[in-house]
């Protein structure tokens, strides 16, 4: 049975799909940055609103060169934006000044977002997934979502053991997930086993198909919820293609599948679609 991870004590409870009738057992459904949406631009709260997911996954947080932190899944403000440079050069009064385009290039009606008015647009109403893009700037993440009180909005995508026990120091409530595979779990997994940060605050991120039943059980042995990430194109799977992976993971006992596709993934589930919340 797949299970939902909320992150406010990092309990199992149940939220809805987006868009799909609430479920009878314990689900959860994340949305990948939306870089295979074709008509929405990435990162964006309207992007959120407009799919509307409890779990709108993978945020990537950057600093512009006066300190302001804002939503950014690259180095750069050319593809995403109707800017260009480095957003580390660029200064936040210019990059006000700028659009998000969609995935043709085209220059949407929408801003780019900073980081405190996402986190406070999401306080009891979607968990964040956030990947630090550089360590220059995370004690000053840290910072605010402490401020806001936000640990519990939060999951932190780590590049490494050593990273989260950095952000570890900063506020010990933080989330922390790591991609693994099952080659790789044994040893992360004792990493962290060995530093203070409890297990029971890690998640382990792998892509599809990358998993069999014994490797989530024994996540699931020591506590560890397994999140894997489905990413399917549109034009890579037809929609009973798409079904036919996110049933096979259903069937390995997945803990939570995050995906772009989240109308097949309902399909998969057998939910009955509703209107959006």
């Amino acid at each position: 049975m797949l299970r939902v991870l909320l992150l406010t004590n990092l309990l199992l409870l149940s939220i809805g799909l987006p868009g799909i009738a609430k479920p009878a057992d314990d689900t959860v459904i994340g949305l990948k940055d939306n870089r295979y949406f074709i008509d929405v631009p990435e990162g964006e709260i309207n992007t959120f609103l407009e799919w509307n997911p409890d779990f709108p996954e993978i945020m990537a947080a950057h600093r512009t060169s006066v300190g302001v932190l804002i939503l950014m899944l690259d180095d750069s403000l050319d593809r995403t934006t109707s800017g260009s440079g480095l957003v580390a050069e660029t200064d936040w009064a210019t990059i006000q000044t700028l659009y998000a385009v969609d995935n043709f290039g085209n220059p949407t009606s929408f801003s780019i977002p900073t980081l405190q008015e996402t986190l406070e647009w999401g306080r009891n109403r979607a968990l964040f997934a956030l990947d630090l893009k550089a360590d220059d700037f995370m004690a000053d993440v840290i910072d605010l979502v402490t401020e806001l009180g936000a640990e519990d909005d939060v999951m932190f995508f780590a590049d490494s053991v050593e990273q989260m026990q950095e952000a570890y120091a900063l506020n010990p409530n933080m989330h922390f997930s790591l991609f693994m595979t099952p080659e790789t779990r044994e040893e992360l997994v004792n990493a962290v086993a060995d530093s203070p940060i409890p297990l029971e605050s890690l998640t382990a991120f792998t892509l599809a198909p990358t998993t069999d039943p014994a490797y989530n059980q024994a996540l699931n042995d020591q506590g560890i919820i397994s999140i894997f990430g489905a990413f399917i194109p549109e034009y890579e799977l037809s929609q009973e293609d798409a079904i036919a992976v996110y049933q096979d993971l259903i069937e390995q006992g997945v803990d939570s599948i995050s995906t772009n596709r989240p109308d097949d993934l309902g399909a998969a589930l057998g939910y009955e679609p509703q209107p959006a919340r």
